[in-house]
């Protein structure tokens, strides 16, 4: 008895700790006053933001402290993503998240450089180094950047459950921003999901919205039948910044009584992706506009909802009248709320213009001209209409209005081509004014890729080489002033794939700027004598066509080196 009772105290003191988690145990990962280009959960696309956007003043180089103490457990620096991240693990059970960095304190620096000279690779990941940088809360760790892709300079932290590695509202550890400012709501969107119902005489109605006053909205009541449910587009603004922030929860309650709820305090990475079942992902990929649902798809699994209330549409019945009020509301209590008031009255829609039906819950698979998709079972969130076919050269699947809930693979027959040009082909989405590579891979006859996106796709052949010219530099060039060695990079087709960088035939670190294209050496790494040496340079796309430059540089005294140049 007195184990049970030890075991069910410690149960009960973990639940209460994940409550109500302390509120001081954190300090700012910055000395400057917090303001929020993003907020915990925000609606990104394919994804929820894992913690909060810090402005940095649109500079780079603020001092990025340990908020607690703790141990180092994970470092990766990435071309995208996060760029240079650090991870810190806490006593309490959680782990903290900095990323997008410029650089790290000079003592982890010279870590991670370590690393990379012997791994001979710009991007690595560090992983169970957790005994070995032990940091103190306050100790300087890293300085704020930019590095992750084409983003402006900010900090993004997280706190996570160390064991779990869910992500939590760093608001609930006591972070705390200027926020008097009511959520904002520009559009509410009705929805039928009866064949034999309407709202407005169609299955999807965009209504129309008044502002009563600066946290009331009403809509003109609408005419509707079968179930029915709401999509809002909404926003929350924090004091001090103009960004479009996400709100923290949503609510909404039927002739009085609570019909949908859901709050952003934590969710699972690998259940991110259901954020295109929380939104209107049809209505997102056409016009950009993220309206959130006030319902819970079938194959919907987000831990956001209050699930010991009952979740479900409106069944609207004729001639009745019903009572809609939906509540959005921020981490500080601010509110807006929006009336829509419904008419029971009958009515259908039903509109179809597709050549296949799908059935999810099994392998569906469409061929033309030698191009094949293929999907698994499950791939789809419902059943649906569909629609697969070759344009000329390019492919149609569908549109890219459909969300997935796993990849599908698109395959194209190449034994038309010679040899030689297998090698240069490669498969590109198609988007609004430009195409991308996709990852793709090669077998004898075929090329394909495992996609997460439906859309147009093309079938391209890259025969051009990447381009490579020394940025600060150029043969013959003495050096001995010279901080940094750069060297601007392209490729107009396939994209840049790897490069490699060597200084008398030993590897060398180059950081490569995303943003700005080129590639950065920093000349302390490597102590050179005086004279001559060999610089050289490897750049290749993703297709395999090779770009190779060497040039000589000297160190020492020019007057002195003449006689060799």
């Amino acid at each position: 008895m007195n184990t049970r009772i030890s075991i069910l105290f410690i149960m009960l003191s973990i639940l209460t700790y994940a409550q109500k988690p302390k509120e001081n145990f954190f300090r700012s990962p910055l000395d400057i006053p917090i303001v929020l280009a993003g907020t915990f959960a925000e609606l990104r696309p394919d994804h929820f933001h894992g913690g909060i956007d810090i402005k940095t003043k649109q500079r780079e180089g603020l001092a990025v402290y340990a908020t607690a103490d703790g141990f180092v457990s994970r470092i990766k620096v990435a071309l995208f993503g996060y760029g240079k991240a650090i991870y810190i693990d806490h006593a309490n059970g959680t782990t903290t998240v900095y990323a997008h960095l410029q650089k790290y304190s000079p003592r982890i620096n010279a870590i991670v450089k370590s690393y990379q000279y012997s791994k001979e690779k710009f991007e690595v990941e560090m992983l169970n180094i957790k005994d070995s940088i032990k940091v103190k809360k306050g100790e300087i760790i890293a300085y704020s950047g930019s590095t992750g892709g084409f983003i402006a300079p900010h900090l993004h932290y997280e706190i996570r459950h160390s064991k779990s590695q869910k992500p939590i509202n760093p608001f609930l550890f006591g972070m705390d921003v200027s926020d008097t400012t009511t959520p904002i709501v520009r559009n509410v969107m009705a929805y039928s999901f009866s064949e034999s119902g309407h709202v407005n005489k169609l299955n999807s109605s965009k209504l129309s919205l008044r502002k009563i006053n600066k946290d009331t909205y009403k809509c003109i009541d609408i005419y509707a039948y079968g179930k029915v449910s709401f999509g809002l587009n909404t926003y929350d603004l924090l004091d001090n910044a103009t960004n479009k922030n996400g709100v923290y929860g949503m609510e909404m309650t039927v002739n009085g009584k609570l019909k949908y709820s859901h709050k952003m305090d934590s969710f699972a990475f690998n259940n991110s992706k259901y954020i295109n079942q929380l939104i209107d992902y049809k209505k997102y990929k056409i016009n950009k506009t993220r309206y959130q649902k006030t319902y819970i798809e079938s194959f919907n699994f987000l831990g956001i909802y209050d699930k010991t209330k009952k979740t479900d549409y409106i069944n609207v019945e004729e001639g009745k009248k019903y009572n809609v009020d939906i509540r959005i509301f921020d981490y500080k209590g601010n509110e807006t709320s929006v009336h829509i008031g419904l008419i029971g009255r009958k009515g259908s829609y039903k509109d179809k213009n597709t050549q296949y039906s799908v059935d999810r819950k099994v392998f569906n698979e469409f061929s033309d001209s030698g191009v094949k998709a293929s999907f698994p079972k499950y791939t789809f969130y419902k059943d649906l209409d569909f629609n697969f076919k070759v344009n000329g050269k390019v492919v149609k699947v569908h549109n890219s209005s459909v969300a997935l809930n796993k990849r599908y693979t698109l395959t194209f027959d190449t034994k038309q081509y010679s040899t030689a040009h297998k090698k240069q082909l490669y498969i590109a989405k198609i988007g609004y004014k430009k195409k991308w590579a996709v990852r793709f891979h090669k077998k004898e006859n075929k090329i394909y890729a495992s996609l997460k996106h439906l859309g147009n796709y093309i079938l391209l052949r890259d025969s051009i080489s990447p381009r490579v010219k020394m940025h600060n530099f150029s043969n013959n060039r003495y050096i001995s002033k010279y901080k940094t060695l750069k060297v601007k990079i392209s490729d107009i087709h396939s994209g840049v794939s790897s490069y490699d960088a060597f200084i008398d035939g030993k590897w060398i670190l180059m950081e490569y700027n995303i943003k700005k294209g080129y590639l950065v050496y920093n000349l302390k790494d490597k102590i050179l004598s005086i004279g001559k040496h060999v610089f050289k340079i490897v750049v290749s796309d993703k297709v395999g066509n090779t770009t190779t430059k060497k040039v000589n540089i000297y160190k020492g005294d020019l007057s002195k080196l003449k006689k060799q140049i």
